[in-house]
């Protein structure tokens, strides 16, 4: 499973906008021959990492609730796959709400532990890595299938 969302927890919580993906899988390794027909998603802003195997109905630790209309958006992964090339657009808009300017999508660099109440146990994102990515900047994660009620498409 490949999920596609946000780890910055300004960017869901404005909801502001949504990112068009467009992902093609490769089956050879040499990202040209054996690729699949394109398939298109819509990631809203509002999609977050942290979320992708919480239980349906929790509660958000800012105000999420429920956490059903905040998951990332969950992408089946086809058999042999070896590459996948995306492409994503979108009319997202990134205001904290501070006065700060943070420069935009990808402005500034935000380590994921800065959203460390959403790597929690009831989420079971205690064991999600930590990485450092550009704010605003849609993510992939790669998991396993979401559990049952949790919203992957």
């Amino acid at each position: 499973m490949l999920y596609l969302g946000f780890h910055d927890g300004y960017q869901w919580s404005n909801n502001a906008g949504s990112v068009s993906v467009t992902l093609r899988w490769f089956f050879d390794g040499s990202g040209s021959a054996s690729e699949s027909p394109s398939e298109y998603y819509t990631v809203p802003a509002s999609a977050c990492l942290f979320f992708a195997y919480a239980p349906s109905g929790v509660n958000g630790p800012h105000g999420e609730e429920p956490i059903d209309g905040y998951r990332p958006v969950g992408v089946v992964v086809p058999d042999g796959a070896t590459q996948v090339q995306i492409t994503a657009e979108g009319n997202w808009t990134y205001n904290h709400g501070d006065g700060d300017d943070w420069g935009g999508p990808g402005g500034i660099k935000i380590p994921t532990a800065t959203w460390g109440e959403y790597m929690d146990g009831q989420y079971h994102s205690q064991n999600l890595k930590t990485i450092t990515v550009l704010s605003g900047t849609l993510t992939g994660m790669w998991g396993v299938d979401c559990p049952e009620g949790s919203g992957s498409n």
